[in-house]
């Protein structure tokens, strides 16, 4: 049940941007993900670190994108050499 529970905001983030567009998919997500802490809240009487992080940084690029009406805060990942994921593709070769 958990596990459904912590990916029903990704998937209806996924069903409404194919079914509309990338700021109605924000407001989903943003949404879901709130509903999603006060399940969580509702059946553990707590609420984990990560939990109140995600939901704080969901919240917060959520609304930029949303008022600013501009798509990279919602879609802004890390792209400094070194922190992705796979190994370092950013070295030359031989090191």
């Amino acid at each position: 049940m958990r596990l459904l529970i912590d990916f029903f905001p990704i998937a209806f983030f996924v069903i409404a941007y194919r079914m509309a567009d990338i700021y109605t998919a924000t407001g989903v997500l943003m949404a879901s993900t709130v509903l999603q802490t006060a399940v969580l809240y509702a059946m553990e009487k707590k609420v984990a670190t990560v939990q109140k992080a995600t939901l704080a940084l969901i919240l917060i690029f959520g609304g930029l994108t949303l008022s600013l009406h501009d798509e990279r805060f919602i879609q802004c990942d890390d792209d400094r050499p070194g922190t992705r994921r796979g190994g370092d593709d950013d070295r030359p070769d031989g090191d």
